[in-house]
């Protein structure tokens, strides 16, 4: 089973969450936010094409096996720290 799809939607994910938090690092949306937004614009056709594969990646999420299962949990892990440390 290919997980790409997974991993893919789990790396725009985290894309969000990052950008997420540094623009709310100060609790308030303002213009010096704007480079941390400018760049997560730059991101969006690939986060819409991520999305797009959706339905297939729940698919994928369906038939994983112990090794697949691993490694979607460590790229969990990975965005968690990712996000944490942003």
């Amino acid at each position: 089973m290919d997980i790409d799809k997974i991993i893919l939607i789990l790396e725009k994910i985290e894309v969000l969450g990052v950008s997420g938090k540094k623009i709310m690092s100060d609790g308030k949306v303002d213009l010096a936010d704007l480079p941390v937004a400018i760049s997560l614009l730059s991101e969006i056709n690939g986060m819409i094409e991520a999305f797009k594969g959706a339905k297939e990646a729940f698919g994928e999420m369906k038939d994983l096996d112990a090794a697949e299962s691993l490694e979607v949990v460590k790229k969990l892990y990975e965005i968690g720290k990712s996000i944490e440390q942003a």
